[in-house]
């Protein structure tokens, strides 16, 4: 069994090794003018007014976080969002991730579609990196091990994940931990799809990166997964 999780599992079935708490998705509506303010233009315009039926409840435009663990992140998925702390303003964008302070933070959609982030919480030592990765049929993920913890955060597509010589359905909402010295990838990918890629303080050898069986050898599992 691989150590695959939704927000609602994660809480239950947690691995003791596993440093991520929860995760959570969140959608920031954009801001601007109303809907019949904008119908009105696209008309004025020449356009159609309006794609789909008209949302009975739209997305907040800002979220305000209060930390519940130790260490908390936030990641942009898509879009520009002004996060506001204790420490200070910063504008963020696709790929940027911010470290929530425990005084928390008000973060707002300035952009002109919706915000998608991430937020990831939990108590590691060390996060070494946190990136945006994406694959698709012709442009897969290789077999590969780490010298250390990663965790798959999947926010679009669905594909099979390649894991200890197994094969496992994802899609959106899933987090996946790969854990110490155990080979995952996405070898024969149906989709596109992306992800962020979180990886927490090394161990053993401590090299960084992509680890292949062929090149560095035997990989040494360094955590407990039930068969």
């Amino acid at each position: 069994m691989a150590p695959i999780y939704t927000r609602e599992t994660l809480k239950t079935e947690k691995l003791p090794w596993i440093d991520v708490d929860d995760f959570e998705f969140i959608y920031l509506g954009r801001t601007g003018m109303t809907q019949a303010h904008s119908t009105q233009q696209a008309e004025a315009a020449g356009h159609a007014a309006v794609w789909g039926a008209p949302q009975a409840q739209r997305d907040p435009t800002e979220i305000k976080i209060t930390p519940t663990s130790p260490k908390e992140r936030i990641v942009v998925l898509v879009g520009e969002a002004h996060v506001e702390t204790a420490n200070g303003r910063v504008t963020l964008r696709r790929r940027d991730w911010l470290d929530i302070p425990p005084t928390g933070a008000t973060i707002r959609n300035i952009s002109a579609s919706t915000v998608e982030l991430v937020r990831i919480a939990g108590n590691w030592k060390e996060a070494i990196r946190t990136e945006i990765f994406q694959f698709r049929p012709d442009k897969p993920c290789d077999y590969h091990f780490h010298d250390g913890d990663e965790y798959w955060f999947v926010f679009r597509g669905n594909f099979t994940l390649n894991y200890d010589d197994r094969e496992y359905p994802m899609e959106p909402g899933m987090m996946f931990a790969a854990g110490m010295g155990y080979e995952h990838g996405a070898l024969h990918p149906e989709q596109h799809f992306e992800g962020v890629g979180f990886a927490t303080q090394l161990e053993g050898q401590g090299r960084d990166g992509h680890l292949l069986r062929e090149i560095h050898g035997t990989p040494v599992k360094n955590r407990e997964v039930p068969a």
